[in-house]
């Protein structure tokens, strides 16, 4: 087709905070004359999951692939004659990959081009609970509220804290726990929604690695005597670096469960480097939680060197708080107002290598909206 192709853009991947959103759009071309554009369904057999993969066409030859989460998962050669409408049946893995698995099938034709079909959401929860939770409601754009702005540029002066029922599904959840993955694997997937995590990344150039930047992977004993896998950060250049806006817009709670060790100097533990939160510790290794521009949070009590935490910084819309070990010992106002739109999320330091993490990591969450209970706590 000498034309110039059209392009779609495939449906939202990921469900974020009370939004749908892709972490990165995908184009790909389609032209309707030339591409069998397959139709997707889940459905199960005698326990079984299966996607069924729908093409309307008279003759058709390739290759079908099954991806889950971006990867694919099931593949199946196809030759289509004699009928105006094929389905095929494909048995997929039972072994979810996420609280909400997303599925899409890729089509490749003989003449190497290819077709993808509708997404389908595989839910973990197929009736699952209504939670009540705080959204913060303002006039501006995202474009409105960039840090380029001394001030956010709305159409009102005033800005609400909204409660609604949103199901359970509809909360973004990134979970990362070393414990679970094989030594020297450079990828950690989430346990909720698939989001890959770099380990080693370059600063300013986070789709790259380097090498020395890697946390080391060792295995170190928790308190209740078990050995696990975890991360050791060198205290010099050691980087964990997530999707760029990874982070949710409102409300969230950020847990991580970790050893430090004493350096005499400022250490981050998480920052947004685009300045939406930091959670560090000081030279006296007191715990301390920055937002925005809200006055910071700080333990009153310094954490004790070589001893495993569980540690979880609480932004409501209303207060920042601070949890150690499941309890509250710090918290302080902070303001009803949403982050920039594109954070960039690290662990290990502050994006410019000038305060880095000395210790070890098992595992962390990210977890938007506002809770009660704490999910990694009874890892430790």
């Amino acid at each position: 087709n000498p034309q110039k192709p059209i392009n779609r853009q495939l449906p939202p991947a990921v469900i974020r905070y009370a939004k749908l959103e892709n972490l990165r759009p995908v184009r790909v071309a389609w032209d309707e004359i030339s591409y069998v554009t397959p139709q997707l369904k889940l459905a199960t057999k005698n326990g079984a999951l299966l996607a069924l993969v729908t093409m309307e066409t008279w003759c058709h030859a390739g290759t079908v692939e099954i991806l889950c989460n971006g990867f694919p998962v099931a593949t199946r050669d196809f030759q289509l004659l004699k009928a105006p409408r094929h389905t095929l049946e494909i048995p997929l893995p039972t072994q979810r990959h996420a609280q909400i698995d997303f599925y899409v099938a890729r089509t490749t034709g003989t003449a190497n081009k290819n077709a993808w079909s509708n997404p389908v959401l595989n839910y973990e929860d197929q009736d699952p609970e209504t939670i009540p939770q705080p959204v913060i409601v303002h006039t501006g754009d995202l474009d409105e509220i960039w840090p380029i702005w001394s001030t956010p540029q709305t159409r009102s002066n005033e800005v609400d804290v909204n409660v609604l029922n949103l199901n359970k599904n509809q909360i973004l959840t990134l979970s990362y726990d070393f414990a679970k993955h094989p030594k020297n694997q450079r990828f950690f997937l989430s346990s909720t929604h698939q989001t890959p995590i770099k380990i080693g990344a370059t600063p300013q150039k986070w789709w790259l690695n380097d090498p020395k930047n890697n946390p080391k992977q060792i295995t170190q004993t928790l308190p209740d005597g078990t050995e696990t896998n975890v991360l050791e950060f060198d205290g010099i250049d050691d980087i964990l670096a997530l999707p760029t806006r990874a982070m949710p817009y409102g409300p969230y709670v950020i847990e991580c469960v970790l050893k430090p060790q004493r350096t005499d100097a400022k250490q981050v533990i998480f920052a947004d480097l685009n300045g939406t939160a930091e959670i560090a510790l000081d030279p006296q290794l007191n715990l301390t939680f920055t937002r925005l521009k809200d006055t910071p949070v700080a333990t009153p009590t310094p954490l004790v060197p070589d001893t495993w935490y569980h540690i979880a910084a609480i932004y409501d819309s209303k207060r920042m708080t601070i949890a150690i070990n499941g309890t509250i010992v710090a918290s302080a106002p902070a303001s009803p107002t949403t982050r920039y739109i594109n954070s960039a999320p690290v662990f290990g330091h502050d994006g410019n290598f000038q305060s880095c993490f000395k210790g070890s990591i098992k595992a962390f969450q990210i977890k938007a909206g506002k809770h009660t209970q704490f999910d990694l706590l009874p890892q430790m």
